[in-house]
C-alpha cells in the first residue's frame, strides 16, 4: 500500500515556507509560456487540460515567482529504492521587473538519500545599455548546427511526427530536473551593432564509469545514486572547459557568419574510440541565410586531430507546405564531447553520415506529414552493420468536434561494431472528440519486431471533464483504462507516450493485462494548481510481473 502521507506533509510544509512570503501573480500560467520554455527548458508535465489562464506576462512592479513541486512513489518498491522510495523535487523561478532571472531546481530519485542529489541553479542578468546578458551557475550552450557544442537536446527524431531541426540558441540559463544536461560556471553574451560574441567557462563533476586503470570508459548520464556502485560513480571525473563564439550579421541583412571554439580538460584519461585522451579541442565555422520563413545553414567543424564533420540544413514554409532537410557527415574517430545534431548523441557523433527529409502538408481537412532519416557507417569492420533508417508517416483529419489521427513508424537501428539489427514498427490510431463538457479519446497502439512472433496491441479509452465551481476554481477529472497484449519483451508497449517530467514514468508493459489511470487537477487564481494522478498496472500471472501502482502529485504556484 502507498504510504505518502508523512513524506508528502514534510515536503509541502517545507515548500510552503519557501513560497509563502513572496507576492505571487494572481493567475496560474501554463508551463508553455514562451519565456519559460526559452530560458528554462522543456515543459515539465504532459498537460491533459488547458485552463482559462492568462498566458501573457505583463510588466509588473513586483518580482514574479513561479514555484513547482512534484512527488511520486511506485509500488512495489524496487530493490534499489527500499530506502527513501519516493521521488521529490521542488523548483523555483524568479523574474524581476528589470529583467533579472533566477532559477533553482532540486531532485531526488527513488532510493537516493539526499534531497539535493541533483541541484541546478542559474542567474541571468542583463547588461546596461542593452549590451548583452551575463549568466552564472548552470546553463546550456548551443550554436549553429551543434557539430561541436550543444550540451542539451530539446528536439529530435524521437517524436512520432516529423522531427525538428536544431537551431543555435546561444547560452541559456538552466534550472531543470534533467541531470547531466548543463554546463556549470559563467557565460556572457555581448551585442553591439552588427556583432555578437559569447564566451563561457565551466567546471563540473561528471558521473563516470572508471576501469581498473583509473580511466573513464563512459560518462553516466542517468544521475542515479541509489546503490554503492552508483554512488562510486558520483563526480568520478572533473571536467573543466571554456568556449567562445563570434558572429556577424549586417543590420537588416539575411546572412549570418560565425565561428566557434571550445576546449575540455579532464583530471582522468577518457577513452574515446579506445584512445585515452586528457583533453578535447574543437573549432567550427558556419554560414546561415534566413529569408522570412525560409532558411539555410551550413557548418564545418574539426577536432584537434584533424578529424572533420559537416552539416547543412534547409527549411521552407509555404502557405500549405512545410519542408525541412539535412545532410551530415561525421568522420571516423571524430571527437566532440559536447556535440549533438538531429537525434545523435555525443557518443554517436563519429563514423556516421546521413540524410534527413521532412514534409508537412496542411489542408482544410487536416494535416499530412512524414520524415525519412537514412544513415550509414562509412568505415565498417567485417560483419559489422551498415547503418540504419527511421521512417515515419502520419496524418490528422479535423472533425466537427474533434480529430482523428493515424501514424506509422519504421525504425532499423544497428550498432557500429556489430551486425545485430534492431527492427521495430509502431502504429497508432487516435480518435478524439470534444464538447463543452469535456473530451473523449480512443487510442490503438500496435508494435511489431520482424523475426519475432506476435504483434503487440494496446487499446486505450479516456474521458475528461472540466468543472467550473465559481470564484475562479476549476476542477478537471480524467480517467483512462486500457488493455494490452505483447507476446515478447521486444514488443513492449508504452502507456504514457509523452511524459517529459517523468511525473508518471513512461510505463512499459508486456505480456497481457490491463491499466487504469485517474487524474484530478484543480486550479484557483492565487492558490496555484494541484494535480494528482493514480496509475494501476494489472498484468496477468503469465506475464511474470507483479501488479504495480504509482501515485504522482504536482503543485504549481504562479
Amino acid at each position: 500500500m502507498l504510504r505518502p502521507g508523512r513524506h508528502l506533509l514534510i515536503v509541502l510544509l517545507g515548500f510552503a515556507a519557501l513560497i509563502c512570503p513572496s507576492r505571487a501573480a494572481a493567475q496560474f500560467e501554463e508551463d508553455t509560456a514562451p519565456w519559460l520554455v526559452e530560458y528554462w527548458g522543456e515543459a515539465d508535465l504532459d498537460e491533459p487540460f488547458v485552463f482559462a489562464a492568462d498566458s501573457s506576462r505583463a510588466d509588473s512592479a513586483f518580482w514574479n515567482l513561479q514555484a513547482t513541486l512534484r512527488w511520486r512513489q511506485d509500488e512495489p518498491v524496487p530493490a534499489t529504492a527500499t530506502q527513501s522510495p519516493f521521488r521529490a523535487g521542488p523548483r523555483l523561478f524568479l523574474r524581476s521587473p528589470r529583467g533579472l532571472k533566477a532559477g533553482l531546481a532540486l531532485d531526488k530519485d527513488p532510493g537516493e538519500a539526499r534531497w539535493d542529489d541533483h541541484a541546478a541553479a542559474s542567474l541571468a542578468a542583463p547588461l546596461p545599455e542593452n549590451w548583452g546578458t551575463v549568466i552564472l551557475g548552470d546553463y546550456r550552450a548551443a550554436f549553429s548546427q551543434g557539430l561541436i557544442l550543444r550540451s542539451g537536446r530539446r528536439y529530435g527524431l524521437g517524436q512520432e511526427t516529423a522531427g525538428h531541426l536544431h537551431s543555435g540558441e546561444g547560452l541559456r540559463p538552466y534550472a531543470g530536473w534533467e541531470e547531466g544536461q548543463a554546463l556549470r560556471g559563467a557565460g556572457v553574451e555581448l551585442r553591439r551593432g552588427d556583432f555578437q560574441a559569447w564566451a563561457w567557462g565551466s567546471s563540473r563533476g561528471r558521473d563516470a564509469r572508471v576501469d581498473s586503470a583509473g580511466r573513464v570508459t563512459s560518462f553516466a548520464t542517468a544521475g542515479l545514486h541509489r546503490t554503492p556502485a552508483e554512488e562510486s560513480q558520483r563526480d568520478a571525473c572533473r571536467e573543466t572547459g571554456w568556449g567562445a563564439r563570434a558572429q556577424y550579421q549586417p543590420r537588416g541583412g539575411s546572412w549570418t557568419f560565425g565561428g566557434s571554439v571550445c576546449r575540455l580538460d579532464w583530471d582522468r584519461e577518457v577513452l574515446a574510440a579506445d584512445e585515452p585522451l586528457r583533453r578535447a579541442r574543437n573549432g567550427s565555422v558556419d554560414l546561415a541565410w534566413k529569408g522570412g520563413v525560409h532558411s539555410v545553414a551550413l557548418e564545418a567543424a574539426w577536432d584537434e586531430r584533424g578529424r572533420s564533420a559537416q552539416a547543412g540544413t534547409l527549411r521552407a514554409r509555404l502557405p500549405r507546405v512545410e519542408a525541412a532537410g539535412a545532410i551530415y557527415r561525421f568522420a571516423p574517430d571524430y571527437f566532440a564531447p559536447l556535440a549533438g545534431f538531429l537525434d545523435i548523441t555525443a557518443e554517436e557523433a563519429c563514423n556516421r553520415e546521413g540524410v534527413y527529409s521532412a514534409l508537412g502538408l496542411r489542408e482544410a481537412w487536416g494535416r499530412l506529414s512524414g520524415f525519412v532519416h537514412l544513415y550509414r557507417h562509412p568505415v565498417r569492420r567485417p560483419g559489422a552493420s551498415w547503418g540504419g533508417r527511421d521512417l515515419c508517416l502520419s496524418g490528422e483529419k479535423t472533425l466537427p468536434h474533434g480529430e482523428i489521427s493515424l501514424a506509422s513508424r519504421w525504425v532499423r537501428r544497428e550498432e557500429p561494431d556489430s551486425a545485430l539489427a534492431q527492427d521495430r514498427w509502431r502504429g497508432y490510431a487516435t480518435l478524439r472528440l470534444e464538447s463543452a463538457a469535456g473530451e473523449m479519446e480512443s487510442r490503438l497502439q500496435l508494435c511489431r519486431a520482424p523475426g519475432l512472433p506476435g504483434t503487440g496491441q494496446m487499446l486505450r479509452l479516456g474521458l475528461a471533464r472540466r468543472f467550473d465551481l465559481g470564484a475562479g476554481l476549476e476542477i478537471g477529472v480524467q480517467a483512462h483504462t486500457g488493455i494490452y497484449r505483447a507476446d515478447d519483451w521486444a514488443l513492449r508497449l508504452y502507456w504514457n507516450d509523452l511524459d517529459p517530467a517523468g511525473t508518471l514514468r513512461s510505463q512499459p508493459v508486456w505480456g497481457r493485462g490491463s491499466l487504469w489511470q485517474v487524474s484530478v487537477h484543480g486550479l484557483r487564481p492565487g492558490w496555484g494548481r494541484l494535480a494528482m494522478t493514480l496509475l494501476w498496472d494489472r498484468p496477468e500471472s503469465l506475464a511474470g510481473r507483479s501488479p504495480s501502482r504509482t501515485l504522482g502529485l504536482v503543485y504549481r504556484l504562479s
